[in-house]
């Protein structure tokens, strides 16, 4: 589109400017987001056939939007299974086959399909979008904001403002809602958000605070249990939540530490319960197990009833990659006891660069264990 060339002025600019369009439609947009906050409702109390009633009327009256493209899966996948999520995206992509809206939603889809794991997707997917982000910003900008949460810098806000502008103004509204959650502690991203009107300031704080939100039926089955990885994968859905975008940026802080944005000040906790855990976990390899389990009440924070965790397959290997960027600090933790740790966890090396493990290679904890050694080789 045309507006794909624009660019975004400076951040105080830029979202004063948004802001102040939010303002001026606020009547519509808190009707907008009255109508979204009942389709959530309708999605945690399992009335699916109504959700979808109230997504198709939403549709009528307020357009198309990101937002409920990711409820409409949702529900599809919730109420039919896999076959009912395969039907309904065909049917939303039907009319705009290679256009940035059917890839959204191709998007969406794979960060929902049972059958295809979300740790990949995400990362396939933040790869395809920083490969794009200079020549196609106005999709690529959306997805790397819808992955990592928070924004690294002013440049990268301001650019998420205006394309979310552009793509409906109720995505728009829910990005801020979403940064002031991210970054509280932001005094600018926070007064602007006090600068909205009161009816839609109102309504987010009301409707979109916190939220007990329900696992897909699809993603927690009988025979398999609650695995962690589902809780991420749901929270992709439900990312208009304040309380689980504070949950998603406290992991994204682990799963994305070694990107340059993550680095910011404006964007560390090392207060975080994630990190404190990862801290031990570096000191003390052989409490590893206890120190994910502690974290099963965490993982769950949002969920809509009390789930057994099955398997901490996901978090256990976020918090082990982020242990193994602490060793590199010094550790006094047995060598052998870190081998055991690396070769006992799954998918480590998806959390952690080629540069961490060759930095552990180098080091005296290596070079005096030849186990860790050959370990360290493997994960390369």
């Amino acid at each position: 589109p045309a507006f794909g060339a624009l660019r975004p002025l400076k951040l105080s600019n830029e979202i004063t400017l948004q802001v102040t369009r939010l303002n001026h439609h606020s009547n519509k947009l808190t009707g907008a987001l009255n109508s979204l906050a009942e389709i959530n409702n309708h999605l945690v109390c399992g009335r699916f056939r109504r959700a979808e009633d109230a997504i198709v009327k939403h549709r009528d009256l307020y357009g198309l939007s990101l937002i409920t493209l990711k409820k409409d899966l949702f529900a599809a996948l919730d109420r039919d299974g896999l076959a009912g999520l395969s039907r309904r995206y065909k049917q939303i992509t039907v009319n705009s086959q290679n256009t940035a809206w059917a890839l959204l939603a191709h998007y969406a889809y794979d960060l929902i399909d049972p059958t295809f794991d979300p740790t990949r997707a995400t990362l396939r997917w933040l790869r395809f979008a920083d490969n794009r982000i200079d020549e196609h910003p106005w999709y690529a900008r959306i997805i790397q904001d819808e992955l990592l949460t928070y924004s690294g810098n002013n440049q990268s806000l301001a650019c998420a403002l205006l394309r979310y502008s552009t793509l409906s103004l109720l995505d728009l509204t829910i990005l801020l809602w979403r940064k002031q959650a991210a970054h509280p502690l932001d005094s600018s991203i926070q007064s602007h958000f006090s600068s909205l009107s009161p009816n839609l300031k109102n309504t987010l704080v009301e409707h979109f605070s916190t939220g007990e939100i329900p696992l897909a039926r699809a993603h927690n089955t009988r025979d398999t249990g609650t695995q962690d990885l589902e809780i991420f994968r749901t929270s992709f859905f439900f990312d208009d939540i304040a309380s689980v975008v504070q949950w998603r940026c406290q992991l994204n802080s682990l799963l994305f530490a070694e990107r340059p944005e993550t680095r910011n000040p404006r964007n560390s906790d090392n207060s975080s319960i994630l990190i404190s855990n990862a801290n031990r976990i570096a000191q003390e390899p052989s409490c590893a197990m206890h120190a994910i389990t502690e974290l099963d009440s965490w993982q769950t924070t949002f969920l809509s009833q009390e789930h057994d965790l099955k398997s901490r397959t996901f978090l256990t290997a976020a918090i082990v990659a982020e242990s193994c960027r602490r060793m590199l600090s010094g550790t006094q933790a047995n060598c052998d006891s870190i081998a055991e740790l690396l070769s006992s966890t799954d998918d480590v090396q998806l959390f952690a660069s080629t540069e961490t493990f060759d930095a552990l290679l180098d080091s005296t904890l290596a070079k005096s264990s030849p186990l860790l050694t050959f370990v360290l080789w493997e994960l390369l």
